[in-house]
């Protein structure tokens, strides 16, 4: 969406960059989670001495020969548009055949640039005068004795005052004074080595003469002569707050660093103290969308902040949306496409039945209530008759219900079996898995063997996948073709130990709530049309 419009910062305030994005796919079914995350950068402001600046132009003749002139005007023009006037006095003296007080020191760097883009060349290069001139303001009535005084000339290097007034005598003053004196040369042909050394001479200083200095060099040369200091700061303190939307879920503990989840503002919050300028803060966390559509990850996500040079303001974050769609439980098949001899099924319903399942359930009931009703409609939805169903529970232990059977009215008893208890309160999916290989010894040779795992949890006891992926491991090689689908319950779970049980992601199904269920099981039943 694009970055967020929020107030701009103060004068001399830092900058914060905040970002926000969805990670990809921002497109999945319903079910899937997301991660989300967010990012602070900026830069601060340093500091500058308070400081004024006379720039001494050179508007001889010899300034057109080369282009001397243009030149000059445009590095003055960049080393202008590089100071602050809240910092910073800066006045114009101009020299041909004598001096000229163009802009007397001033915080008005409009006033000033007027002046220099009114300058043109003519007459002879007296240049004697001018540092007088150009003295005589940063040391007069307007000087500023708590400020650093600097002197630039732009030149093309050759003057023509007489050889016994150079180096005028003002050089001397210029020195005692303790002012910085720097030279930029855009020279015509007649420069030659010996003006430069003289030009060393007359700044006290080789280094402080440019000859032909890049733009980009100007920035800095102005940083240093106003004794500029970086802030390497970014931020005091920030706290980033983001609301989560009510069709949202947020999976608790997902944020990275740790925020606080407050469940009835749905808001998270971070806290964050002193931040250099060279960090970036990253926030992530994760959410489950509850609708189909395409939503926003959040109502609105800020951060207050003061920043490291004592400006109180507040970021504003982008809005990242996702397009959530449903799974779907329609079989497509060819025009004039039949089954006309489709291939039964052996199934067996492997169903958690630990004590969190006796949790409540978001549509009322509880999870095992639900988890009944759905199973109970995949009866419904299969070909009883052609195809047989098994049910097994696991928990702590694990036990078959129903042998493979087609009497609906056995297996709906078996259902009504499934017995959770606070005494079980273990989640033994190998065993369940064992079971299921039990059951599916009495599978006929020419139907399908399927598997169906529902689960809410994590394996425990022994905890981790090495006991799952051995059972899964035996049932495979004890049932060849066997085709297993597994769904995993509310947000306690080993999505990728069900996704390797399931052997294939589209046979993997996540589902926040127990309202999804009864479409899963309905997917899985209309896939086993013609497998």
């Amino acid at each position: 969406t694009g970055r967020p419009l929020g107030p701009p910062p103060p004068p001399r305030a830092c900058v914060p960059r905040p970002d926000k994005w969805a990670h990809e796919p921002r497109r999945f079914p319903l079910g899937r989670t997301v991660d989300v995350s967010l990012t602070v950068d900026g830069w601060c402001p340093g500091t500058h001495d308070e400081s004024q600046i006379i720039f001494l132009f050179d508007t001889s003749r010899s300034m057109l020969l080369r282009d001397s002139l243009g030149q000059g005007k445009a590095a003055l023009m960049s080393m202008i548009d590089s100071l602050d006037p809240s910092y910073t006095e800066a006045g114009l003296v101009t020299f041909d055949f004598g001096p000229t007080l163009r802009q007397p020191l001033t915080r008005d760097l409009g006033a000033l640039r007027t002046a220099v883009a009114s300058l043109q060349a003519d007459g002879d290069t007296q240049m004697g005068g001018a540092l007088a001139t150009a003295f005589a303001e940063l040391t007069g009535e307007r000087s500023n004795p708590d400020a650093r005084r600097v002197l630039v000339m732009i030149t093309d290097g050759v003057f023509k005052d007489p050889p016994d007034t150079f180096p005028p005598a003002v050089r001397l003053d210029i020195v005692d004074e303790g002012i910085d004196f720097q030279a930029l040369v855009y020279p015509s042909w007649e420069f030659r080595p010996d003006h430069e050394v003289a030009l060393g001479v007359l700044t006290s200083d080789p280094t402080r003469v440019h000859v032909q200095p890049e733009i980009g060099a100007l920035t800095q040369l102005v940083d240093v002569l106003t004794g500029f200091k970086p802030e390497n700061g970014l931020f005091e303190t920030i706290t980033v707050v983001d609301k989560v939307p009510a069709n949202m879920t947020y999976i608790v503990d997902s944020a990275v660093p740790p925020a606080a989840w407050d469940d009835v503002e749905r808001t998270l919050t971070w806290q964050f103290g002193v931040t250099p300028a060279s960090r970036t803060l990253s926030m992530t966390y994760t959410l489950r969308p509850q609708q189909v559509g395409t939503w926003p990850t959040n109502v609105w996500a800020r951060g207050p902040y003061l920043d490291a040079v004592g400006h109180a303001g507040e970021v504003i974050f982008p809005i990242p949306e996702v397009e959530v769609f449903a799974l779907d439980h329609t079989v497509y098949l060819p025009f004039g496409f039949t089954c006309p001899k489709p291939r039964r099924a052996d199934v067996v319903l492997v169903m958690d039945a630990s004590s969190s399942m006796l949790e409540p359930a978001a549509g009322g009931g509880t999870k095992i209530e639900a988890a009944r009703a759905a199973a109970a409609g995949f009866l419904g939805a299969v070909s009883l008759g052609g195809d047989r169903v098994a049910v097994v529970e696991f928990n702590d232990q694990s036990r078959m219900l129903t042998k493979l059977s087609s009497d609906r009215d056995e297996l709906l008893a078996g259902l009504d079996q499934l017995a959770p208890s606070l005494d079980r309160q273990g989640t033994r999916i190998d065993l369940g898995l064992q079971t299921a290989a039990f059951a599916l010894e009495g599978r006929r040779p020419e139907a399908l063997p399927v598997v169906i795992l529902l689960t809410d949890g994590l394996q425990t006891n022994p905890p981790g996948s090495d006991a799952v992926r051995s059972a899964l491991e035996a049932l495979r090689d004890d049932v060849p073709g066997l085709l297993a689908y597994a769904i995993g319950l509310g947000e306690t779970i080993d999505a990728g130990l069900l996704d390797e049980i399931a052997g294939a992601p589209d046979r993997f199904f996540i589902s926040p709530t127990t309202d999804e269920l009864e479409g899963i099981y309905a997917d899985i039943s209309e896939r086993l049309t013609c497998q």
